[in-house]
């Protein structure tokens, strides 16, 4: 766990790796670099929405790095949580471009789709989260104390199926609005979006919630106190304070699954029977995942007096939705042949 990678210096933007502060400099000098050789590879001109975007990130970064250190931010702490999410946005959308350029649609797609379901799936992560959790934290706070718990998403709070949900949302909203066949697209992105959720359960990870129960294989791991999983087990009164107990390390099973399931998702999408048979698959193989690790995390009680978690209750639908879909298709005709690969 190491919920804060390093922290960028802004009094020092070219100082150098200490073991945890860096200069914000060396970070903006290599984002511009990446940029400069995507823009290189990609010959065609840029758009009016990527010089705002440019623009937009240069004129941000500068007022930071210009004027922090005289409003007293001298430093920015680089979340594992948010730095492991952004990278699996980043593998993945880039991912989905190589199959969007391969079948003839445009790769920039990738990005504009891919942004909404970020947004969407962390605002629907965290509203889920507070609908199952939020009670104690509100508890003694005032209006304004909650607005901040709302968003205080560096201290951990983020639901996958509810950035599922959320995210499904927004992507069939911007199909409709694009005039994109839904299942088609779906079937392109299907393996990006299990590339990011196996980066996700890394910063799970990193920053030390949706963890196991307790575990005496040799690969079980500990978090340290004051850890998410740490309060979590006091305030249920699993622990007292100042124990420490060795758990399962379901977020490492969770990255596992998923990075699998996106290989078999990527390699069946060339191969499937229809539109919307690769996200069938990817329903199904996560819906069973979760469901089997659920009786291995000890951070979800039973629902419902079912003795199954919340989780499992929508990994059982998430599943019916996979099969009925999958026999949906089973019914249609094959794909158009741009997509045969």
């Amino acid at each position: 766990m190491r919920r804060v990678l390093l922290e960028l210096s802004l009094a020092e933007p070219l100082a150098g790796w200490d073991g945890l502060t860096l200069g914000v400099g060396w970070l903006l000098l290599l984002v511009a670099a990446i940029w400069a050789t995507l823009r290189y590879r990609d010959a065609r001109p840029w758009t009016a929405d990527e010089w705002i975007s440019i623009g937009t990130f240069a004129a941000i970064a500068g007022a930071v790095v210009l004027f922090g250190p005289s409003r007293g931010l001298r430093r920015i702490p680089l979340f594992g949580y948010g730095f492991f999410v952004l990278l699996g946005f980043l593998c993945g959308t880039a991912l989905a471009q190589r199959r969007l350029r391969a079948v003839g649609w445009p790769p920039d797609l990738a990005f504009r789709v891919g942004f909404w379901i970020l947004l969407a799936g962390v605002v629907g992560a965290r509203a889920f989260f507070l609908a199952q959790h939020g009670g104690d934290g509100f508890a003694g706070k005032s209006v304004v104390q909650g607005l901040g718990y709302i968003v205080n998403l560096p201290d951990g709070g983020l639901v996958l199926y509810g950035g599922v949900i959320a995210g499904t949302l927004a992507y069939l909203a911007f199909c409709f609005a694009m005039r994109l066949p839904p299942l088609r697209l779906a079937d392109i992105l299907t393996p990006s979006v299990l590339v990011g959720i196996a980066f996700g359960r890394l910063g799970c990870l990193m920053n030390g919630c949706c963890y196991g129960d307790v575990c005496t294989l040799p690969w079980a791991i500990t978090f340290p106190e004051l850890s998410p999983a740490y309060v979590m087990m006091i305030n249920r009164g699993f622990l007292l304070p100042g124990e420490t107990v060795p758990l399962h390390p379901t977020q490492v099973y969770s990255t596992i699954s998923a990075t699998l399931l996106a290989v078999a998702t990527s390699l069946y999408f060339w191969r499937r029977n229809g539109d919307g048979s690769v996200v069938a698959l990817g329903l199904v193989g996560y819906a069973l995942h979760r469901f089997l690790v659920e009786f291995l995390r000890g951070d979800e009680l039973g629902q419902l007096g079912t003795g199954l978690t919340i989780s499992q209750l929508i990994s059982l639908g998430i599943a019916a939705l996979g099969v009925a879909l999958a026999v949906f298709v089973g019914t249609r005709n094959r794909p158009d042949g741009e997509f045969r690969g």
